[in-house]
């Protein structure tokens, strides 16, 4: 009986959900062992899976693309046959999707089969070495100490390492109070009284103040104990969240697996590359469609709003189709964009056309459309479009966006634009926004941080670029050639690899033929929103297809 050795790099999610459905497709005729090297004290929690008591909705999501997936099924099914006490939500928190995924290990580890051996190794992979047999040789430590220690024989390595950390920026090197974002135990150990700077507006920026505001160590809520004035958010757009609205189930015509391949197929036929104007031709054609189809069951937009190319091209004012002065509403001094969230919060229970037609690009056709692109229309997407999409592509819950507008009302967090972070100012142990940026919002907010910020939690998104990813073996990879970074001009996004199979590229764009990258930080592009459940599992099945196709 033939064997193949297997190792995945990374005890996380994605490593688990790989195991779980490599085994299922899995040939009886073949032994498989499988060994997974993981830093996690427990496999299956990666970064994302801290259990924690704050309710945060923002990591590992059931529902992110709709209930009209099989993976979404599986995790309520899971939780309904438990009779989990989040049955049946419409957005299960990470604690219920941590639940319901341990008890899918427990019904589907394939060492179980007799021709399967699982294997958890705990220590921290730092090089990767192909040897001339075609076999390659993985060095690791035990949690960073000790000496390296080697397993050889693999034939395929998976990299699973989800969301990497960035390297601290060298402006706050010697900032003894600069938090990561996903460094969950640093942000609950803020006290009440601390002013707090946190880079980002969006999901993780919530998470981090819901772990401020509500963590004292004893399961009791802290936040009537904040002071206003405390907490401010910045960014570089000093835009707000949008609130996702309901979304209708459709069935596709232009933008569904079959259509997008044909299409590509017939261009690749001629010797041309899918355009950006050519996936928003279709779907604007799709959208002229699902309006006939679905006539009387979707509100209708402010202004009339159903064009595609407005929802990426314009900002959120532009969509809502509202330009506010400030406003006295409830007592509260209210802000256009406090406004904005407040319209799309009413909106939030009503069935929105533009959104579930541009939610028909999914995890499924995205990195087919990916990969179809050429360097020029990639280019473009990641410079202009990228912010504003993956803004309305992946919107908050409504419960977030109600949280969120009651802060921003009470005084408990404020959020401004400001865009030159080199411009920070770092003073005697605590970060001071300067006063030369010219910006109506910034002035009114200097009025109250004059003191400085004690802490800086950055909450700017999962780093794309390899150089800042603070892992060893991303270096030690790149040093030996072994992963080439994707640049657009001098910013490196991700990697060079297939986006659709995960297989990774040398630097002549060749597949390696025995590594593979799960969805993550080196995925950018194609697999951006790793926050998902359903982005995690297809990704995981997209690898298994590929390695069992060449076994």
């Amino acid at each position: 009986m033939d064997q193949i050795r297997i190792a995945v790099i990374g005890g996380g999610a994605g490593a688990r959900e790989f195991v779980i459905r490599l085994g299922d497709s899995f040939p009886d005729s073949v032994v498989l062992s499988l060994d997974v090297f993981s830093a996690e004290h427990t496999f299956g929690h990666g970064v994302a899976w801290t259990p924690e008591e704050t309710p945060v909705l923002a990591n590992m999501r059931a529902e992110t693309l709709g209930p009209d997936y099989h993976e979404f099924e599986i995790i309520q099914e899971i939780l309904e046959k438990t009779g989990d006490k989040e049955a049946g939500a419409e957005y299960p928190s990470r604690n219920a999707m941590s639940r319901a995924l341990d008890e899918r290990w427990k019904s589907n580890n394939p060492s179980t089969r007799p021709n399967i051996a699982v294997n958890i190794i705990s220590g921290n992979v730092v090089e990767l070495t192909k040897l001339e047999d075609n076999t390659v040789t993985v060095k690791y430590t035990e949690n960073n100490v000790g000496a390296k220690q080697t397993c050889n024989g693999y034939q395929f390595v998976v990299l699973a390492l989800g969301n990497i950390k960035s390297k601290k920026p060298d402006i706050f090197k010697s900032f003894s109070g600069y938090i990561d974002g996903w460094d969950i135990e640093s942000i609950r150990r803020i006290k009440s009284n601390e002013k707090v700077l946190i880079r980002g507006s969006s999901l993780s920026s919530i998470d981090a103040t819901m772990r401020m505001l509500h963590h004292t160590g004893n399961g009791v809520s802290q936040e009537s104990r904040w002071q206003p004035n405390n907490i401010l958010w910045y960014s570089r757009s000093g835009k707000l969240p949008f609130v996702r609205p309901k979304q209708l189930k459709l069935g596709s015509y232009f933008v569904d697996y079959p259509y997008l391949t044909n299409l590509i197929n017939e261009l690749e036929s001629k010797k041309q590359s899918l355009t950006l104007e050519d996936v928003q031709s279709l779907l604007l054609s799709e959208l002229r469609v699902q309006e006939f189809k679905k006539k009387g069951r979707f509100y209708e937009c402010p202004k009339g709003l159903t064009s595609i190319q407005n929802l990426v091209e314009d900002d959120m004012q532009t969509v809502l189709g509202r330009d506010h002065d400030d406003i006295e509403q409830d007592g509260f001094d209210v802000k256009p964009q406090q406004v904005m969230l407040q319209e799309s919060i009413d909106l939030a229970d009503a069935y929105s056309l533009w959104f579930s037609v541009a939610k028909l690009l999914d995890e499924y056709t995205i990195p087919l459309v990916w990969n179809a692109l050429d360097l020029k229309n990639k280019e473009l997407f990641l410079t202009k479009y990228r912010r504003i999409f993956d803004k309305f592509w992946a919107p908050i819950p409504k419960v977030n966006g109600e949280r969120l507008l009651r802060w921003l009302k009470e005084g408990m967090v404020h959020s401004v634009e400001y865009p030159d972070e080199d411009s920070l100012i770092l003073k005697e142990g605590k970060i001071y926004l300067s006063e030369d940026i010219e910006n109506e919002s910034l002035s009114s907010t200097l009025e109250y941080t004059g003191n400085g910020f004690s802490y800086l939690i950055n909450c700017g998104g999962i780093s794309s670029n390899p150089f800042q990813m603070d892992n060893a073996l991303v270096e030690k990879m790149h040093e030996k050639s072994q992963i080439s970074p994707y640049f657009i001009g001098e910013q490196a996004y991700g990697i060079k690899l297939n986006w659709y199979t995960g297989a990774v590229w040398n630097q002549n764009e060749e597949e390696h033929g025995w590594l593979y990258t799960l969805t993550g930080s080196l995925t950018t592009g194609a697999h951006r929103f790793t926050n998902s459940y359903l982005a995690v599992s297809i990704s995981a099945q997209r690898t298994v297809n590929d390695i069992l196709r060449k076994l």
